[in-house]
């Protein structure tokens, strides 16, 4: 089934996801960077932009990862490429551009589960404390957002979408979450005091209002980038050490409640995970530190 660029099909396929999946965009941006690998591929070694997509063959598929593996990619970008692949071609057959999905056939390169990274809580609470006592503009949105994301466990893109209609008197947000599902999640006294210092600061600057949490001096809603940018140079001082992220500190969130106790359930709803085999991870990490302090302090170990 020939015509029609690759191109114009990798968009009809992530507007599909947009509009029918609701899929967020980043996992949308997610899809699209590697469907450009997977076309940067076909011109290469296909020798086309627009291939008939009944000529590809599971051979095709294996040939591309391997183009991947050779560039370094790690087995999980690798997996991660696959998917999209399959996802494509799932929505082609749909589509009728295609009869059969040859990336089905292929097996997912096996991969050992990277544990998330996390902040230990003394360091991270020494931050925490750090950033409450500097005032100004922008210490005081640095110290807001910190502690929505780790009182909350919140993913960036659902605190770049906070409004202040979405935070009550009593300490909770309503968070959109992935797929647009609605949960209500506490964010702690902590959080709490941190917000309402970070509303005077506007206040006095002219911002707030009903309009979003987190702004720029001008008025505008922080980007998903630039809340990254605030948070990751934060928490890389605190860790002294690169590689952190703001999804460190949902990673520390959901370990420090289950080190200290706190019900699988409980965590697996307040992060907003779909299956509870994704928030087991945490138990694993946990298992993995109380290991490491058995290693350390028993006589015996």
């Amino acid at each position: 089934m020939s015509g029609g660029s690759l191109e114009a099909r990798v968009a009809d396929f992530l507007e599909y996801l947009r509009a029918v999946r609701r899929y967020s965009p980043n996992t949308i941006d997610g899809y699209g960077r590697d469907l450009a690998r997977w076309s940067e591929f076909c011109a290469e070694h296909i020798g086309t932009t627009a291939p008939d997509l009944d000529k590809i063959t599971s051979e095709d598929v294996r040939a591309y990862l391997a183009w991947g593996a050779r560039q370094g990619l790690e087995k999980r970008t690798i997996a991660r490429r696959l998917a999209s692949l399959r996802g494509f071609f799932r929505h082609a057959c749909r589509e009728g551009w295609a009869r059969r999905n040859p990336a089905q056939a292929v097996a997912v390169p096996k991969r050992g589960r990277k544990l998330p990274a996390v902040i230990r809580s003394e360091p991270l609470q020494g931050l925490l404390d750090v950033a409450r006592e500097k005032e100004g503009f922008y210490a005081r949105r640095e110290a807001a957002l910190l502690e929505v994301a780790y009182g909350g466990g919140l993913r960036v893109g659902e605190i770049a979408g906070l409004s202040w209609g979405d935070v009550d008197a009593t300490g909770s947000a309503r968070v959109v979450g992935k797929g647009d599902k609605e949960r209500r999640v506490p964010l702690g006294q902590a959080a709490g005091e941190a917000l309402r210092d970070w509303r005077a600061e506007l206040a006095a600057v002219g911002g707030g209002g009903d309009g979003a949490v987190f702004t720029s001096r001008t008025g505008r809603r922080l980007t998903v980038r630039q809340i990254q940018r605030v948070i990751t140079r934060a928490l890389t001082r605190a860790a002294e050490r690169e590689g952190v992220s703001p999804h460190t500190l949902r990673h520390s969130f959901a370990t420090h409640l289950l080190d200290r106790g706190a019900d699988l359930m409980a965590v697996k709803e307040l992060l907003g995970h779909e299956s509870l085999s994704t928030t087991q991870l945490y138990t694993h990490l946990s298992r993995e530190r109380l290991k490491a302090a058995y290693e350390v302090a028993h006589p015996h170990a």
